[in-house]
């Protein structure tokens, strides 16, 4: 089964590629991989000389914490995908899930605003019937 993020690619690949300017939106942060390395060295040298382990884990998880920033400005329940169709100008908003993830409150709200005000929205799943459906719209 395909991870959400593998998912989110195809959906932005698909849409790029047939009538929209889409993007992934990244709302709520990113994790520094080089911070995290070097947080990582200097305990594991810390632990090394000082030969004390029994709270290494959680010295690992809080420092790995620190290395996640959060996105400034972000607003809560952001679509993943979101563009507009190209001849149209019309937004579309695209919400991926895998199988059994659920909508927050805060994303439900959002969709819903933007279907309101004439968006196109998308809640996907499946993203081979995702295709399918945006394929017979375009070809309507």
């Amino acid at each position: 089964m395909a991870t959400e993020e593998q998912m989110i690619a195809r959906v932005v690949t698909f849409l790029n590629h047939h009538g929209y300017f889409v993007w992934r939106q990244n709302n709520s942060g990113s994790f520094s991989v080089d911070a995290a390395v070097k947080a990582i060295v200097s305990l594991v040298w810390h632990f090394i000389r000082n030969m004390d382990r029994s709270n290494m884990e959680t010295s690992i998880r809080e420092a790995l914490k620190k290395c996640f920033r959060r996105a400034p400005n972000s607003v809560k329940g952001v679509a993943d995908v979101i563009g507009w169709d190209k001849q149209t100008g019309k937004w579309i908003v695209v919400e991926i899930k895998t199988q059994f993830d659920k909508l927050s409150p805060e994303q439900e709200l959002w969709l819903k605003s933007l279907k309101r005000a004439g968006g196109e929205v998308y809640l996907v799943r499946d993203v081979d019937l995702f295709q399918q459906k945006i394929l017979e719209k375009i070809r309507a």
